[in-house]
């Protein structure tokens, strides 16, 4: 994989998308949504930042075989590169978890997929 360009915008913009997109549909609504809680953690963590999601999507995409099926490679490699605080981690998954009731419908994959994530920034 080739995520040695990805920016902490997108790292947690990939991270909001897996989530959002775990039901293999992301609607407006949803996408209104990530975008509107990943502002506010960037404002909250990263000040300074001048976020665009499209931009942050666009280098997701481009980026080589990464895709939903190797979530936790990529949680694993960029979680050395960018370090967390524990409340970042608590803040990410509360939005996670408000991220996939967005849409008034909460999957079986929308819950296994931010249960996933949980487990994977708490051990890094």
């Amino acid at each position: 994989m080739f995520m040695n360009t990805w920016r902490v915008e997108d790292f947690i913009t990939y991270l909001y998308h897996i989530a959002a997109d775990a039901d293999l549909t992301t609607d407006d609504v949803e996408i209104a949504a990530c975008k509107i809680k990943i502002s506010g953690i960037l404002k909250t963590y990263f000040p300074g930042i001048e976020y665009n999601y499209e931009e942050s999507m666009s280098i997701i995409r481009n980026t080589k075989d990464v895709n939903i099926f190797n979530v936790k490679d990529v949680v694993t490699s960029l979680s050395k590169k960018f370090h967390f605080s524990s409340d970042l981690k608590t803040d990410i998954v509360s939005d996670l978890n408000d991220l996939i009731r967005s849409d008034e419908r909460v999957t079986s994959g929308e819950h296994e997929a931010v249960n996933h994530i949980r487990v994977l920034l708490r051990n890094s």
